[in-house]
């Protein structure tokens, strides 16, 4: 609901990703840099699926590294299942060689949502910055 007057772009995952949620999150900074001016209209956030690890405090530091803009959000684990269940998102946890050392799997798609939460466009890892900035672009501005 606090980002209900901006398009949004979606992005879940957790702070002890190895990969693919530091991929994602620089995907996400250059095609905001791409979209120049025009990304001041999108809310960035980078939504937990590991509420067990990442606080609010740890998700600051960790969304910092990539963008300012992005905003990282995490909460109980029945409010993180609510926010998977409504973007149809996949994470499970993967046992580590210790109880606090393991890792989440998950999808890894980049969600575009606009002002009314209705979504306008999913990104995977295909998609370049460049495309990404490109479609979102179009949406914004229709000619």
């Amino acid at each position: 609901d606090n980002y209900a007057d901006s398009y949004k772009l979606i992005f879940f995952g957790f702070t002890h990703c190895p990969e693919i949620c530091p991929a994602g999150l620089q995907k996400m900074t250059l095609s905001l840099e791409k979209l120049g001016e025009s990304a001041g209209n999108i809310t960035p956030l980078f939504v937990s699926v590991d509420p067990a690890r990442d606080t609010p405090e740890v998700m600051k530091d960790y969304v910092g590294l990539y963008d300012e803009r992005i905003i990282g959000l995490t909460g109980t684990k029945e409010q993180i299942t609510h926010m998977k269940d409504i973007y149809k998102v996949y994470a499970a946890k993967a046992e580590g060689k210790s109880p606090e050392n393991y890792n989440m799997n998950h999808s890894a798609f980049i969600y575009f949502m606009s002002p009314d939460d209705e979504l306008l466009a999913i990104f995977d890892s295909e998609d370049t910055p460049d495309t990404i900035s490109t479609d979102i672009t179009k949406v914004m501005s229709p000619s």
